[in-house]
């Protein structure tokens, strides 16, 4: 399972939401490569952390649609009469 761990890490290093998403895509591509037996096992382990991770995507989510609205905010023109 050390596929799997290296999926860990690289979520723990995802510095955005959408890296933390791109990893969790490409970990489940990683599953559908698994024998049913593999694939049992990398959820067991995955089950044991993904109460945490899901946890801090719903905690980040808030912050990044408000950083979202602010650039647009700023990055939007303002039309002057």
């Amino acid at each position: 399972m050390n596929q799997v761990q290296h999926y860990l890490t690289r979520y723990k290093q995802a510095a955005t939401l959408e890296e933390k998403e791109a990893v969790v895509a490409d970990y489940q591509l990683y599953l559908q490569t698994l024998t049913p037996e593999e694939r049992d096992k990398a959820r067991e382990v995955m089950g044991v952390l993904w109460p945490s991770i899901k946890q801090r995507i719903d905690e980040l989510t808030p912050m990044m649609d408000s950083l979202t609205k602010m650039l647009d905010r700023l990055t939007t023109p303002t039309i002057k009469a």
